[in-house]
């Protein structure tokens, strides 16, 4: 049962990564003629990473050969100087099984409520809290900022950038200006098989390729083989007149075939709406009404995101 899960969420993984490199690599790094898409595109990404204060909904679904079979719904508001500075709230169904998901962070506290795969709901109360983690994978401090770290962050990202834009190539040329107005601007990319960068294609069949255990046809994803590759991609996204995101929608197809020669299809969608800058505030939780709370104190600790079933 166990191995069962593990070889699962390694599939869901790779298809995760393998796809939401080949959308985000299209949005990001594609440059485009119309309003300096270019520009626009790379500004909203970062800012994703630097803003301040925002309420984000995010919901991720995949399916096989046409039928759902997992839905990811995330909810966070932020605000990096409140006292209270994330309200995240995330819920699971998936095929063979659902979570729930609640995290605060007030006080120098992280507070993680959360229903694990044996339907038990646990609290974890982590007191002294060097970090924390927000949505888009930024980790903030609620102490002394780092200025040589900072600097370090940034180099990575101006590395990545570059060896990002020299792979894409020719598709700098494939997201176009779509509509737009004083407030805002909508902007989509589609691109399908021969389009796609060779190295999203090569990734996921490092990740499909079995590493000692043996393919089972009966596990969803592993219908797809060992050398999946993806068949097209879609993005459409809009800024606001501050080049910020509001809305974001990206889906990807990838197809393999299984033992049998038959060919499947999986696909993933995502939607991003970004709404509340500035103005959002996370509501604080009153420890006392969740279940199983367990204490720890994190002094000099790296802070702990969840279980890791």
């Amino acid at each position: 049962m166990i191995k069962m899960k593990s070889n699962k969420k390694k599939i869901t993984m790779a298809i995760g990564m393998a796809l939401g490199v080949t959308v985000l690599a299209g949005a990001t790094f594609a440059s485009y003629n119309t309003s300096n898409g270019y520009d626009v595109a790379k500004t909203a990404v970062k800012g994703l990473m630097k803003n301040e204060n925002y309420t984000a909904n995010m919901t991720t679904k995949i399916s096989l050969d046409g039928k759902e079979i997992s839905s990811d719904t995330l909810k966070e508001l932020y605000d990096r100087n409140g006292d209270v500075k994330i309200n995240k709230e995330n819920k699971v169904s998936s095929y063979d099984y659902n979570s729930e998901y609640r995290e605060w962070v007030q006080d120098d506290t992280n507070i993680i409520s959360s229903m694990h795969y044996d339907g038990e709901k646990r609290t974890l109360v982590e007191e002294n809290a060097s970090e924390y983690l927000n949505l888009f994978g930024g980790f903030d401090k609620f102490y002394t900022e780092d200025a040589n770290e900072d600097k370090r962050n940034q180099k990575m990202v101006n590395f990545v950038e570059l060896i990002a834009d020299t792979m894409i190539g020719d598709l700098k040329n494939n997201i176009i200006y779509v509509s737009g107005d004083d407030n805002s601007s909508t902007y989509e990319m589609n691109l399908d098989a021969i389009q796609i960068p060779e190295v999203a294609n090569a990734g996921l069949s490092v990740m499909f390729n079995p590493t000692g255990d043996a393919y089972d046809d009966s596990e969803p994803y592993n219908v797809l083989g060992t050398d999946p590759i993806v068949k097209n991609v879609s993005v459409k996204f809009t800024v606001d007149n501050e080049g910020r995101f509001t809305n974001l929608n990206a889906e990807a197809s990838m197809v393999g075939n299984d033992s049998n020669g038959e060919k499947h299809e999986a696909t993933v969608n995502i939607t991003l709406d970004m709404s509340d800058y500035g103005t959002t505030k996370p509501e604080r939780v009153d420890i006392s009404t969740l279940p199983n709370v367990e204490y720890s104190d994190n002094s000099g600790v790296d802070t702990y995101y969840g279980d890791d079933e």
